[in-house]
C-alpha cells in the first residue's frame, strides 16, 4: 500500500463516521496516506460553503438519507469528492448501486476489520490524487524537472490556497513557504516566468483543469476561487489560449517556460503514462 498522497500534496479529509471504532479506522487510513483527518458531523458538512475542493469519508448512516446529503454537500461545494465507507448491513448494495449513478462519490464498506484501514486508505489516493490540484502538480512537476525546491514549494502552496479559496497574493505565499520574496526571488530560475507571473500560470493550469472536469464557466470558476470575475478571461487572453483544453494551456506554459513544443509532448506523453 502507497504510504503518501500524491505528489506530497497534504490533504485534509472530512470524516464524518457514527460508530466511533470505525471513525477510528476511517481517521487511521487518512494519516496512513499523509492525510490530515477532521471529525465533522452531517449537519456541520451539510453547511460546509468556504472549501473549494474537499474530500470527504461519510459512513452514510443512516441510508435513506445519504443521497439527500450528498446532494446538498455537491450544490453547496461542486468539487467535492465523497468517499462513502458504509457498514456491511441490510440496504448497503442498493446505497452502492446508487452511489454508482452520481459524480465524484466511490464507496468502500466497512467490514470491521483490520484491513479496512488498508482498502480505505487505497480508495482515498485514487480519489485525492483525481482532484485537479494534484494533477497540475504533478504536471507541472514533470513537465519541468530540475529546478530549484522553491519552484515547487511555491506552486504547492499555490494550488493549496487556490483549492481553498484563499488568497493567494505573494507575501502569503511566501509568508507559508516560510521565506521572504526576497530569498524567493534570489533563488528563482531566471528563465522561469517571474514568481508572481508563476502563481498567476498555476492559477490559470487549475482553473483549466476545473473546467474541463465540470463543464463550469470560467467567471464561475473565478468566484469560486475568490478573484474576480473577469481575472481568469484576462489570464487565458494575456498566455493567447484560445480553446478550453487543459493540454493546450500546459502546452503554452511550457513555451513561456522555454521548454521546446517537442519536449513538452514527451514529457505529456509520459505523464499520460503514469495516470
Amino acid at each position: 500500500m502507497h504510504t503518501r498522497c500524491p505528489d506530497d500534496l497534504s490533504a485534509e479529509v472530512l470524516v464524518t463516521v457514527s460508530n466511533p471504532l470505525a471513525r477510528g479506522r476511517a481517521e487511521a487510513a487518512c494519516r496512513a496516506i499523509g492525510a490530515i483527518p477532521k471529525a465533522t458531523s452531517i449537519e456541520l458538512l451539510k453547511a460546509r460553503t468556504s472549501t473549494m475542493a474537499t474530500t470527504v469519508v461519510f459512513d452514510a448512516v443512516p441510508f435513506a438519507r445519504a443521497a439527500d446529503v450528498i446532494g446538498t454537500l455537491h450544490s453547496r461545494n461542486p468539487y467535492s469528492s465523497v468517499v462513502l465507507f458504509p457498514p456491511a448491513m441490510p440496504g448497503v448494495a442498493d446505497l452502492l448501486l446508487a452511489a454508482g449513478r452520481m459524480a465524484c462519490v466511490a464507496a468502500c464498506i466497512q467490514w470491521s476489520d483490520a484491513r479496512d484501514i488498508e482498502r480505505l486508505a487505497s480508495t482515498l489516493l485514487v480519489e485525492i490524487g483525481s482532484r485537479p490540484e494534484a494533477i497540475v502538480q504533478r504536471v507541472v512537476s514533470l513537465l519541468l524537472p530540475g529546478n530549484p525546491a522553491c519552484v515547487y514549494a511555491l506552486m504547492r502552496c499555490a494550488l493549496r490556497r487556490r483549492a481553498a479559496g484563499k488568497e493567494c497574493t505573494l507575501f502569503k505565499l511566501t509568508s507559508d513557504m516560510g521565506m521572504s520574496q526576497k530569498q524567493l526571488r534570489s533563488w528563482w530560475p531566471a528563465e522561469m516566468p517571474t514568481p508572481s507571473q508563476f502563481v498567476k500560470w498555476v492559477t490559470l493550469l487549475y482553473a483549466a483543469r476545473l473546467r474541463e472536469d465540470t463543464g463550469t464557466s470560467w467567471d464561475s470558476l473565478a468566484r469560486s476561487m475568490g478573484i474576480a470575475e473577469n481575472t481568469l478571461r484576462r489570464l487565458r487572453h494575456r498566455a493567447e489560449v484560445r480553446a478550453d483544453v487543459f493540454v493546450e494551456v500546459v502546452l503554452r506554459f511550457a513555451a513561456r517556460c522555454r521548454v521546446p513544443e517537442p519536449v513538452a509532448m514527451r514529457r505529456l506523453e509520459a505523464i499520460s503514462q503514469l495516470g
